[in-house]
């Protein structure tokens, strides 16, 4: 698949030297343009599956200390020093999405005392899910939230989600403004039972 997307890119930057040779500025202009965004779109897509990576069938990561899920912020600002970590970001993530995330993907913290930390900027925390969410569901949650329509769109997020895929590309993070473990009702006392359930501490970030 490496092979023929380095194929595909010569060529059309072959296409684009030759039609900017003969004069053609527009067209070369265009091609520089797609060329970009399927560069643009390659990295973007790398850094999925780089977030993927650990809870694959083939990683041998297992019992982290600590695991960080939610907004975009620097992991090394809320996990104390020493601690190993696995952090699944994503621009906007809401709190509905991060719990469904942690759902998925609590089974590699350490079985007494892994911690978990949940990022959530007050402006989405009610927000839903994202095309940045899609990645972690299994296809049972898919069916379970009607999210068809986001797993398609998910394939094109460059597209469906330009702002925040250049954020989440470019690695811009935001600061913490509050860390204390949440004693509100409804979603906060359902997430505070699954970590306690299963011997973990549980820590909400709040973001400005």
């Amino acid at each position: 698949m490496k092979k023929k997307k380095i194929i595909v890119l010569s060529t059309i930057s072959i296409i684009a030297l030759v039609c900017g040779i003969y004069g053609y500025y527009c067209f070369t202009a265009s091609i520089a343009f797609l060329f970009s965004i399927v560069i643009y779109d390659n990295v973007l897509q790398n850094k999925v599956r780089k977030q993927k990576y650990p809870f694959g069938s083939y990683s041998e990561i297992r019992n982290v200390d600590c695991l960080v899920i939610g907004d975009m912020i620097s992991a090394s600002s809320v996990v104390p020093s020493g601690c190993n970590y696995i952090q699944i970001s994503a621009p906007g993530r809401s709190l509905k999405s991060s719990f469904e995330i942690l759902k998925h993907t609590s089974s590699i913290l350490k079985e007494d005392g892994g911690v978990v930390y949940l990022i959530v900027d007050i402006k989405n925390r009610n927000n839903g899910f994202s095309v940045f969410d899609i990645p972690f569901f299994h296809p049972v949650t898919i069916r379970k939230y009607n999210l068809y329509d986001l797993e398609k769109k998910a394939r094109y997020r460059i597209l469906f989600a330009p702002i925040k895929s250049m954020r989440y590309v470019l690695g811009v993070t935001k600061n913490v403004k509050n860390k204390e473990n949440k004693a509100e009702d409804g979603l906060y006392t359902d997430i505070g039972n699954f970590c306690r359930d299963r011997n973990m501490k549980l820590c909400v970030i709040e973001l400005k």
